[in-house]
């Protein structure tokens, strides 16, 4: 097995191991067979050590409402006091979150996600 694909499998393996310690990780990776097998050794690796798997993946284009959660507006005018609908984030409690093509997200969003990382962490 090459040594660079062991590293990989390192690095996977102390995401699972820790992921609120070490906060992500950067895959430099084309879509393809190379990119796939590695997010499958992830999620196994994810599942054997007690986090909730499947991965969650965040759509790149998804608005803050829908990624933090908003007031919901129907239910509010129904019960007559404000009404909070949760975002794709607060579902993703113990588990891992893949967001495809970060660096293309707005700055907005990518706070967003960070500010939302750091207050779970703290809580």
């Amino acid at each position: 097995m090459p040594t660079y694909w062991l590293t990989c499998l390192h690095v996977a393996q102390l995401i699972a191991l820790a992921p609120h310690e070490f906060g992500g990780v950067i895959v430099h990776a084309r879509s393809g067979p190379v990119r796939e097998r590695w997010m499958q050794a992830l999620e196994q690796l994810a599942r054997h050590h007690g986090l909730v798997t499947p991965l969650r993946k965040i759509p790149s284009g998804i608005s803050d409402e829908n990624l933090l959660g908003g007031l919901d507006i129907e239910a509010t005018i129904i019960s007559g006091k404000p009404v909070f609908r949760p975002g794709l984030l607060s579902h993703c409690d113990h588990n891992l979150v893949i967001l495809p093509m970060a660096e293309r997200l707005e700055a907005d969003g990518s706070t967003d996600c960070c500010r939302f990382r750091s207050w779970q962490h703290t809580s």
